[in-house]
């Protein structure tokens, strides 16, 4: 009795060795490419258009709305609403807030030599 248990527990060992050894062959023959360092066809085309995006974010409107300007002068008047459009390399004000027309710029601010103040 003992000796046909111990030749089942061979046979059933043998047949498992040879699984686990394919499923070992299957996983290393498989290319994970959902891995986030892996660089495939699939993840080509989304890291391109997001390098491009953070090229083209120089000159990317960061905030815009109405703002209101006080004057200080007591003879001057009171406030003025101005449309302000800030991006990363200048800061322009309108008199209405069609600004992307390009009607009625009234200034812009340019920062010198590359240096923002805000």
């Amino acid at each position: 009795m003992e000796r046909i248990v111990t030749q089942h527990i061979r046979d059933r060992e043998s047949r498992t060795k040879n699984q686990v050894l394919l499923l070992i062959d299957i996983e290393l023959s498989y290319m994970n490419t959902n891995h986030e360092d892996f660089i495939g066809f699939a993840n080509a085309q989304p890291r391109n258009i997001q390098m491009n995006k953070k090229k083209a974010a120089g000159n990317q409107v960061i905030r815009k709305g109405w703002l209101t300007i006080n004057n200080i002068g007591i003879m001057k008047g009171g406030a003025k609403e101005y449309w302000f459009v800030l991006t990363a390399e200048s800061l322009s004000w309108y008199k209405d807030d069609e600004s992307d027309c390009g009607k009625v710029l009234i200034g812009p601010i340019e920062p010198a030599g590359g240096e923002t103040a805000l």
